[in-house]
């Protein structure tokens, strides 16, 4: 039987062979070489081991025979083999069933999860708003009945409106409280919430206070049906109209009878665009604190017309009680473009016909009807320059012009300043 006496490696074969030495039976030295790389692949082939175990994102590789990998499970995976086979199963029952919200976003910041596991978002509710949510639908309601009682509770309470704070604009959309009164601020001042409490009519010189119901689809004016109003320039008229019974019917103005409901216009809030009345709809119809404010100015129209804006045949009437410019009045119209017409007043309505004046008297000349085609005009004489001494509204947008006629006044003329023809002479007596 041969021993093995030795094993290494011989140096010329750079560690790849092994040298064998043996002795055979007489007791003499047998060398043999072995192949390590044939060696391994008898072994393997007898004893196959995995070298390598390749994932999505990496490789493992032994660098021992005798290794060995473990894949272990975790919350909710389970490993299992069978052969060759590793199975890794999901339970699905260790997780949720739907979508976890992990942020709510606002215009004024955003509701982050730390832990979407246990992330509950809550929309708080304020005064005067409600919250409500169904399905994935969330709705904010504003109750307009407690909106309109809030004050500011952050704002301090002033004694008195003297006390306001000059500098405001921090308070624009505020409500505060002063001398136990509300005041709104917008654009930088403060305005006081309307309550027809403090405004009775008579209290406040030159201003006067009607109030506004609805029954039946009619406007009732201090409790008259649809009232004839008479208003005086430069005085001030305050429509309150917070009663419920103006819910969904807007008092407004309009120098056109029923106003848009008619082809006519809503006069300019603030200011009518010819500077005649001062006009001003403020609050929602049929809340605290809603009015409408009207002052007429001393060159206003004779006649408006107060109507709803949603709904035609409320209103009424309002005319104008303005002292008298003048002591003689004359009515001014034109028979085609030939002449000027005139009545009242002991005028004979002829074509042209001449008219006498006395010093002293104010005459005014009504041309309202014919004011577009035919600008009546008082001049010095017929294709002369206009006559100014005592004469007012000359160029009047109401067609009217009134002349008070001056001790030292001539004869002058009347005509028209675009139809030549339309002339007469008007005859100062002393």
């Amino acid at each position: 039987m041969p021993k093995l006496t030795e094993l290494t490696a011989a140096s010329s074969l750079a560690n790849t062979d092994l040298l064998v030495v043996t002795t055979n039976t007489s007791g003499s030295a047998v060398s043999n070489s072995v192949n390590v790389a044939t060696l391994a692949q008898a072994v393997q082939v007898a004893n196959p081991l995995i070298k390598t175990i390749e994932g999505d994102s990496g490789t493992i590789i032994s660098s021992n025979s005798s290794a060995s990998v473990k894949i272990a499970g975790g919350s909710g995976v389970t490993t299992a083999t069978s052969g060759n086979t590793l199975t890794i199963t999901v339970d699905s029952s260790s997780f949720s069933t739907g979508f976890t919200v992990s942020q709510i976003n606002t215009p004024s910041g955003n509701v982050v999860s730390d832990n979407r596991a246990a992330f509950v978002a809550n929309i708080a509710q304020s005064n005067g708003v409600l919250v409500t949510a169904s399905g994935n639908t969330i709705t904010f309601t504003f109750d307009p009945s407690t909106i309109n009682t809030l004050t500011d509770v952050t704002a301090p309470e002033y004694n008195s409106e003297g006390a306001l704070p000059a500098n405001n604009a921090a308070y624009n959309g505020h409500t505060v409280v002063a001398g136990g009164k509300l005041y709104h601020g917008a654009n930088n001042v403060f305005n006081k919430h309307f309550d027809t409490r403090d405004y009775v009519a008579g209290d406040i010189p030159g201003s006067a206070v009607h109030t506004v119901t609805v029954n039946s689809g009619k406007y009732l004016i201090d409790g008259t049906r649809q009232q004839a109003l008479r208003l005086v320039p430069g005085m001030v008229y305050w429509f309150d109209t917070s009663d419920n019974s103006n819910d969904s019917h807007p008092l407004a103005f309009s120098k056109t009878f029923d106003g848009t409901h008619n082809s006519g216009s809503e006069i300019a809030n603030n200011t009518s665009s010819d500077g005649t009345i001062i006009y001003q709809r403020v609050g929602t119809a049929g809340q605290a604190g809603s009015y409408t404010k009207v002052q007429l100015q001393q060159d206003c129209d004779e006649l408006y017309y107060y109507y709803c804006t949603n709904h035609s045949g409320m209103g009424g009437d309002v005319t104008t009680l303005k002292p008298s410019r003048a002591d003689i009045k004359f009515t001014v119209s034109a028979n085609g473009s030939g002449a000027y017409n005139f009545s009242g007043h002991g005028a004979q309505g002829t074509d042209n016909e001449t008219l006498y004046v006395y010093k002293g008297f104010t005459y005014e000349f009504d041309n309202y009807a014919s004011l577009s085609s035919h600008p009546f005009q008082l001049r010095v004489s017929s294709g002369g320059s206009a006559y100014s001494n005592g004469v007012t509204d000359t160029n009047s947008t109401n067609g009217k012009v009134y002349w008070t006629v001056p001790m030292n006044a001539a004869n002058i003329v009347y005509q028209c300043t675009s139809h030549g023809g339309m002339v007469g002479n008007i005859v100062v007596i002393t």
